[in-house]
């Protein structure tokens, strides 16, 4: 069914259905604008967009407890955009984690284990998560992935004192900043020094509008995505809602 047919202007506008209902939202600051433009045009005109549905899960996801609340005050449930991002594993609402729904010929739905066993591997699922989260709400707008590199570049120089022009063995070395459970469970590609994701988000625009890359590169160099967003905006007067949160 088109988008474009979906929305209602009287009660459900397009924009508010892109923002509640897709994950638009979290790719957009990636993006630049004429990419966003485009792919809005290609949701509305319901055209398949690699760039907007690679980031979720392949098999939908739940949680027990909304279920519970949505099938109590609604009598129907339904799929939480936040709920299907491949990198998210628990329910913010209530902090427990998501079950998946099964796949071929398995019936039973199955709880998500992220197989972290120390505080530092939870930290940074949970800090990915945090900026996943504020994303998803924060109606950011697209900065640009030129802007997001120079970003990236400065702020590693800064906490690792690493200089241009940013050599592969060096990106290797701090992509291990994130603990190795964590990079598993975040699916981030470690195949070699000539190819893994910081060398993609650091030197090479092309390619990097996938939010994960740009969140794990601010993980590793201790940036919230709020903070980021406040200095690529320049004004913040003109968002006010990418305020940090507390």
């Amino acid at each position: 069914m088109l988008v474009s047919h979906l929305a209602v202007p009287n009660w459900l506008p397009l924009d508010r259905l892109l923002e509640e209902n897709t994950p638009l939202p979290v790719i957009r600051p990636y993006l630049d604008v004429e990419d966003c433009e485009r792919i809005t045009k290609q949701l509305t005109a319901a055209q398949r967009s690699i760039t907007i549905t690679r980031t979720l899960s392949q098999l939908p996801r739940f949680c027990p407890e909304c279920r519970t609340t949505e099938l109590e005050g609604l009598a129907e449930v339904g799929w939480q955009v936040l709920h299907q991002f491949k990198w998210i594993w628990r329910c913010q609402a209530h902090q427990i984690p998501l079950w998946q729904m099964p796949a071929g010929q398995k019936s039973v739905a199955t709880e998500i284990d992220t197989g972290c066993v120390n505080r530092a591997d939870f930290e940074t699922l949970k800090a990915v998560e945090r900026d996943t989260v504020w994303l998803m709400g924060a109606q950011v707008p697209a900065l640009g992935r030129l802007r997001w590199r120079e970003y990236h570049r400065q702020q590693i120089t800064r906490r690792f004192g690493v200089q241009p022009p940013y050599a592969s063995r060096d990106l290797y070395s701090l992509a291990h900043e994130i603990p190795p459970k964590a990079r598993a469970w975040l699916q981030l590609p470690m195949v070699s020094y000539m190819d893994n994701w910081l060398l993609k988000a650091v030197r090479h625009p092309q390619g990097t509008t996938d939010p994960l890359l740009h969140l794990a590169t601010l993980r590793i160099c201790g940036v919230r995505a709020c903070e980021a967003v406040l200095t690529l905006s320049g004004n913040t007067n003109d968002h006010p809602q990418t305020a940090m949160p507390s």
